[in-house]
C-alpha cells in the first residue's frame, strides 16, 4: 500500500537526518497525512 511505502519512507528520512522537522521529513509527513484521509473519506462513503 501507498501508505505503507510512506510510512516506512518516513522512518528512514527521520533515522538519515536525525530530526523530524527536516523539510523532507515534513513533505513525507503530509503526504502520508493526505493517504490517510483520503482511506477515512473512501470508508466513510
Amino acid at each position: 500500500m501507498e501508505s505503507q511505502k510512506a510510512k516506512a519512507s518516513i522512518e528512514r528520512s527521520v533515522e538519515k537526518k536525525n530530526s523530524f522537522s527536516d523539510k523532507e521529513v515534513v513533505q513525507l509527513s503530509q503526504r502520508l497525512d493526505r493517504y490517510i484521509l483520503m482511506a477515512q473519506s473512501l470508508l466513510l462513503n
